[in-house]
């Protein structure tokens, strides 16, 4: 069976409370869902019992899954988080349990399986770029832009 890396959306769904296997995460995911069903302690009890590995990725890893970011374009849309499990995930070979398109996004881009949670997921990937929603000029990070002022959005590479 594969590594099953979660981020917190398959907390949120309950994901490692009725699964059987070993989980996988990342302390920064942990940080963030740690308070779900924290009066009865679930998680430290998935913990205690080594159903629920808590790992951090390899600063090698994170640099991969950053530039896969970047030439998605997705760096902007993904946190510390996010990164943080799509590089645990690359480094374990794994597949990364997680209803979050940004990050279902840069994961198959560096060629990992992504198992949706209560969500179609999507079919393949895409490359974001950002554009002046007024003139329509490719922008950088800018947050006008430099020709009309106007303000960048995200939009799908031609």
């Amino acid at each position: 069976m594969a590594f099953r890396v979660l981020d917190a959306s398959a907390f949120y769904a309950g994901v490692p409370f009725a699964s059987s296997g070993t989980l996988h995460t990342t302390s920064e995911v942990h940080a963030e869902v740690r308070h779900i069903k924290s009066s009865h302690g679930a998680i430290d009890a998935l913990i205690d019992a080594r159903r629920l590995v808590v790992a951090d990725p390899s600063g090698e890893a994170l640099g991969a899954a950053r530039a896969a970011a970047r030439s998605a374009g997705e760096s902007g849309a993904l946190s510390r988080a996010d990164m943080s499990v799509i590089a645990l995930c690359s480094e374990l070979r794994g597949e990364l349990v997680t209803d979050d398109y940004a990050v279902s996004n840069v994961a198959k881009r560096m060629g990992l399986a992504v198992v949706p949670v209560m969500t179609r997921g999507t079919r393949g990937t895409r490359r974001w770029v950002r554009r002046c929603s007024a003139c329509s000029r490719a922008m950088g990070t800018e947050p006008a832009c430099r020709v009309c002022g106007g303000a960048a959005s995200r939009r799908p590479a031609r």
